[in-house]
Parts: structure tokens; sequence; C-alpha cells
């Protein structure tokens, strides 16, 4: 048994170390000093690059209508806000500022106007909008939102 480890030993020793096979291996120099291109390890493991353009937040987007503090006629109301090329949109609509009750959660959406419908009638809106952009890193896609309120008309 120790034979053939000793066989064993010698024959993986000539085949990882030996120029050729059935020459003797090559003398290892331990001591080597190596050159900056051998040393240059990101040449081997490329390092992931930032893209800056993708930890800007999107700008505001601006509400176009109905206007701040406005009175709504009827239970249905659209809701419209200015373009923002290559954004999408997180719309809430809710009955409190702290926008604890939504009526409307519409998120990533890529139009600038949503209708509003089955509005209770005499009772304050708060709306707002943020934009965001899907390719961002995470904490950069959302952008700061914009709010407004509408108030029903009562019956």
């Amino acid at each position: 048994m120790k034979a053939f480890i000793s066989i064993l030993m010698v024959l993986t020793y000539s085949f990882i170390f030996a120029a050729e096979p059935g020459k003797a291996p090559a003398k290892q120099d331990w001591n080597k000093e190596y050159t900056k291109e051998e040393k240059d390890w990101n040449k081997i493991f490329k390092q992931p690059t930032s893209n800056l353009s993708l930890s800007q937040p999107p700008e505001a987007t601006q509400l176009i209508e109905p206007g701040f503090m406005s009175q709504v006629k009827g239970t249905e109301v659209t809701l419209k806000w200015k373009e923002i090329p290559g954004v999408k949109y997180h719309l809430q609509v809710a009955t409190d500022p702290m926008y604890k009750w939504l009526v409307v959660d519409q998120l990533l959406v890529s139009y600038t106007e949503y209708s509003v419908k089955n509005l209770q009638p005499g009772t304050q809106y708060f709306w707002r909008v943020y934009t965001q952009h899907p390719g961002n890193m995470p904490g950069h896609m959302t952008g700061n939102s914009v709010g407004s309120e509408f108030e029903t008309a009562a019956q």
C-alpha cells in the first residue's frame, strides 16, 4: 500500500509540475518576484463599475389639475400632471394628509392622468405623485413627491 501511495504522489507531482510528460519537473522558484501585470488581479477579476446616472433620483413632476384647494363637482375627478421623459409614476389619493387612508394607490404607471370615481360628496382629498425610475439602483429609484388637495362639493 505504501508503494502505491508513493507512486501516486510521484505521478501527481509529475503531472502538476512537469513541463512535458515523461520529463523531469521544472525547478520551482518560490521566491520569484512577480511583475505588476502578473499581480494585477483587476485584469483577471473584473470589478463592476459604478454608473452614476443610476444613482440620480428622477426630477419631480408638476401637478396640473385639479388646482390646490379647488372644489370639484360630482363624484368623479380627473387628476393630471406634467410628463417627465423616461420615468414612471406612483399616484396616491387619500382622505387624510398622512396618506394612511388610501383611495387610490397606483404604482409604476406610465400615464399622466387618472380618473378617480365614486368620490364621497363633501369630502377633502389629498393626492400626490412620485416620479420613479425603475432602472435605478435601490434607494435612488424614487424622486420627490408633489402633492395637492381638493374637495368634492356637498350634495
